[in-house]
């Protein structure tokens, strides 16, 4: 939206307030060591969500002798895509991807042993990302649409590029074999707490508001 905007407005112009989530704070938990076992890919069946770069990733690394499961939760919005990615899921793979259908509660995958993919091709906020990042758990997401702007990659997630499958298989095996996951899941809480709290939301638009009404006094 800034890049689209700075066209027309100078850049001082132009401030960008991130939507607030919910307080982060009672989802601090740096106690427990973190131990990937799951992976787990939430949104709309939906071809700009991406869940057959994930179907490829995991077929791919089956096909090297690794194995990981995979979690699809999300309502079906489109039959096309959904029986597209259906026909990736061969026979040696059946056992590894798992749909888990729409779910209004999703606590039960808000945990520290699901690693997240957000493989979106132009995810324009990324609220899931951000609270899978809340809750300490380590994503990787397409380095298209906002994500980028969320994910420092190696830092406080993964970055892959978005429709390259086999770079999310690599990053895929990066992220089980990360050897400091508690530090990783530490920044990603705290790079949600910094930008994307309620809190930080109301102070930047307060002080917008006030920048605006003191140029006008």
């Amino acid at each position: 939206m800034k890049k689209a905007l700075s066209n027309t407005f100078s850049d001082e112009k132009i401030h960008v307030v991130y939507n607030g989530i919910m307080p982060v704070e009672r989802y601090f938990d740096d106690e427990k060591e973190i131990t990937l076992d799951e992976i787990v890919i939430i949104g709309a069946i939906a071809e700009d969500k991406g869940q057959l770069d994930a179907i490829r990733a995991i077929k791919l690394l089956h096909k090297k002798g690794i194995d990981k499961k995979l979690y699809i939760v999300g309502k079906i919005t489109d039959e096309k895509y959904y029986c597209k990615i259906c026909n990736e899921i061969t026979d040696d793979i059946e056992d590894l991807v798992v749909f888990s259908g729409y779910h209004t509660d999703l606590l039960p995958f808000r945990k520290k042993n699901q690693l997240i993919l957000m493989c979106s091709k132009a995810e324009a906020f990324g609220r899931v990302t951000i609270e899978a990042m809340n809750f300490g758990q380590i994503v990787i997401g397409a380095d298209t649409g906002a994500t980028p702007e969320i994910i420092t990659d190696g830092y406080n997630g993964f970055l892959y590029k978005q429709g390259n499958y086999s770079d999310l298989a690599n990053k895929i095996l990066v992220a089980f074999d990360w050897q400091d996951k508690r530090t990783m899941s530490h920044n990603a809480k705290m790079s949600v707490a910094d930008k994307y709290s309620i809190s930080t939301t109301v102070a930047n638009v307060e002080k917008i508001f006030t920048n605006v009404l003191g140029m006008k006094g």
